[in-house]
């Protein structure tokens, strides 16, 4: 991750067609690393959940591309749809929340990183391919990014 800003190009560039199956490559990688750290599939599973998460969280707002990545996995968890203006008052009135989460994921990464620093790439990867997927990486998020690289 030598050039962060033209890395953040790249992945805005990313057709959204391809983000779906991107993110599904990327969830094979990281999601048996992180059962293995964390001890089980279930915790496994939520800390995936809490890195998607953040990553929405890491600038206040949801958009409907992000919405639609992150359907499937409401569905999924949940068992049942979430319309997108349900989902993004969540958001957007759970700021406090949100800093947590991210203030959370951020000491994960750090963590992660003194395990395995490919696995904390992936995850860095893994978030930014998430801020990307409206076709932009806000200075929020950027911001929220360069806390996970260091």
């Amino acid at each position: 991750m030598t050039d962060f800003d033209a890395l953040c190009k790249t992945a805005e560039t990313i057709p959204a067609e391809l983000y779906p199956e991107v993110l599904r490559e990327k969830a094979r990688e990281v999601l048996p690393a992180l059962e293995a750290v964390s001890g089980s599939k279930a915790r496994g599973d939520a800390l995936f959940a809490a890195f998607l998460i953040a990553s929405v969280y890491s600038d206040g707002t949801l958009d409907e591309a992000e919405y639609a990545l992150l359907l499937p996995g409401l569905i999924e968890t949940f068992g049942n749809d979430f319309g997108f203006e349900d989902v993004k008052a969540v958001i957007e009135n759970s700021k406090k929340e949100g800093r947590q989460l991210t203030e959370f994921t951020d000491a994960l990464c750090d963590y992660f990183g003194l395990l395995s620093e490919e696995l904390k790439d992936d995850l860095v990867l893994l978030s930014l391919l998430v801020c990307a997927v409206d076709g932009k990486v806000s200075k929020k998020e950027k911001r929220y990014l360069r806390q996970l690289i260091r």
